[in-house]
């Protein structure tokens, strides 16, 4: 058992599930009497919550992921290894790499504003003169039963909301990577027997033509191809077609179709792990986007708060991206499929 992994999620769970936590404590014990605050905390009670969703299926179906990540190394050594095989496998890799440093560019811009925009805001508000509101803001909506606005109290919750932002955002960049990763190499196995399958069909059809002409090969002499019988071999001629037994055709033909069933298999269990993680996630996404610019729109009508409508503005990007990924990538799968 691996009780150091099993330690890892439950901090992880702990820290996304403290920022919908701290908002559900704002609304119940210290509503919020102004729309605009209340817009951002229903706000990011769904973002919060989607993420926490999102963690808590990923911890759950963790035993069937290990099956797929076990399968897919057993998978990658067992078929087509080397030469175009390793070749189309590393393209993948390269391509999942990138996505991930994507993923993570997207993600900064938005976490740096949630962090950020309550210290700017604070400095515009103390040189401006006339300013009403001289309230400290946290990334997040929260409450607790001690005076928040006193030292050390604020500094501590700040603190202690920004890494919660951080985490939360980390652990999704994460599983959407590794769903993605997963789907890439899937995707690569079965452009590897694609390959396999048409070098098969290939030297099937070179040996049948073979056999049919009574000619050994097309051999290349002073850049002329001619071609040459079984008993005209010379020692000076490199030959072309490669004869190969029925057996080894045989045994081609076997191994392709056992590589088709394993990648069946990779199939199904990413599908049993993705059904419900990605339906959650297609819904939370639609839910913040149209709540992201609701709250932008109320922020900016009501409030006339640049920094306030930055924190809901810089959402909206990475959700776009995220949804945007899966729906590319889960289609480089059919489209390999169908080849």
């Amino acid at each position: 058992q691996d009780y150091s992994g099993r330690l890892r999620a439950a901090l992880t769970l702990t820290a996304v599930a403290l920022m919908p936590a701290f908002v559900a404590l704002k609304l119940t014990m210290d509503p919020p009497d102004e729309l605009e605050e209340l817009a951002m905390c229903g706000f990011v009670a769904l973002v919060a919550g989607g993420m926490l969703v999102k963690a808590a299926l990923f911890v759950h179906g963790g035993r069937a992921l290990r099956q797929l990540v076990q399968l897919l190394y057993w998978t990658r050594g067992r078929y087509g290894s080397g030469g175009s095989g390793d070749a189309t496998r590393r393209r993948y890799r390269k391509l999942s790499d990138r996505v991930y440093f994507y993923l993570q560019a997207a993600s900064v811009p938005a976490i740096s504003g949630w962090v950020c925009s309550p210290l700017l805001s604070r400095i515009v508000l103390q040189g401006a003169p006339e300013s009403g509101d001289a309230r400290r803001q946290l990334p997040t909506p929260a409450w607790l039963p001690l005076d928040i606005q006193a030292s050390p109290t604020y500094e501590l919750l700040y603190a202690v909301l920004a890494f919660c932002l951080l985490i939360a955002s980390e652990t999704s960049v994460g599983i959407d990577s590794f769903f993605i990763h997963l789907m890439l190499m899937i995707s690569a196995e079965i452009e590897v027997l694609s390959q396999n399958v048409s070098a098969m069909q290939r030297t099937l059809t070179e040996t049948t033509q073979h056999k049919d002409e009574d000619w050994c090969s097309n051999v290349e002499i002073n850049n002329e191809t001619q071609k040459f019988s079984r008993s005209q071999h010379s020692l000076n001629t490199t030959l072309i077609t490669e004869d190969v037994s029925d057996e080894e055709i045989y045994s081609r033909l076997v191994n392709n179709v056992r590589h088709h069933q394993t990648i069946f298999r990779l199939v199904a269990l990413l599908q049993s792990s993705m059904t419900v993680s990605i339906f959650v996630l297609l819904l939370v996404n639609m839910a913040n986007l149209c709540s992201s610019v609701f709250v932008t729109a109320v922020l900016l009508q009501r409030d006339k708060s640049v920094t306030k409508a930055l924190k809901s503005l810089v959402a909206i990007p990475p959700v776009l991206y995220q949804t945007g990924l899966y729906c590319i990538f889960g289609n480089i799968i059919t489209d390999q499929s169908e080849k």
